[in-house]
């Protein structure tokens, strides 16, 4: 379920920029590991992460 940030508060906006902006670093990070099963288990978590934060725009 991706977040409405047209309802969201400004607190709670600027919270979800911040965990986005981590997470962007996180898959920065990990597209430079050797690739290994152990990579693609947490490529897949940052990424399912980062599109969950996705605005509702796109649904």
């Amino acid at each position: 379920m991706a977040l409405d940030r047209s309802m969201m508060s400004r607190d709670a906006y600027a919270r979800s920029s911040v965990l986005e902006y981590l997470l962007i670093g996180d898959l920065r990070d990990l597209l430079e590991e050797t690739p290994d099963n152990e990579t693609r288990r947490w490529l897949l978590a940052v990424l399912e992460e980062l599109l969950n934060l996705l605005p509702n725009e796109f649904e």
